[in-house]
């Protein structure tokens, strides 16, 4: 007899602890998934991206290369602004050594 009750009682030390386990597997699996966090795709200011207009010498004078060399100038620090821009984005959002 003690024997059996011995054994019952292993029995069901057993069985509780494979109840708490299949309980705990149950309730995990009833929980709300939660969805993957969204990728997110940085790019650059919309404003590098604008061609650089490129002036065209109206004239045949030395005044008229003048200008157009002032001109030239200027769109070049314009298009240099603009890569420089794009140098800070890539800085800031990428980790380059």
């Amino acid at each position: 007899m003690r024997y059996i009750r011995r054994s019952f009682k292993m029995l069901s030390r057993k069985m509780n602890v494979l109840l708490a386990m299949l309980l705990s597997l149950f309730l995990t699996s009833c929980a709300p998934r939660i969805p993957p966090p969204e990728l997110v795709t940085l790019f650059p200011p919309e404003s590098v991206f604008k061609p650089c207009d490129i002036p065209i010498l109206e004239g045949d004078t030395w005044g008229d290369i003048s200008s157009y060399s002032l001109a030239l100038r200027t769109v070049l620090s314009l298009c240099a602004n603009q890569v420089a821009t794009l140098i800070q984005w890539r800085t800031q959002h990428w980790l380059i050594e």
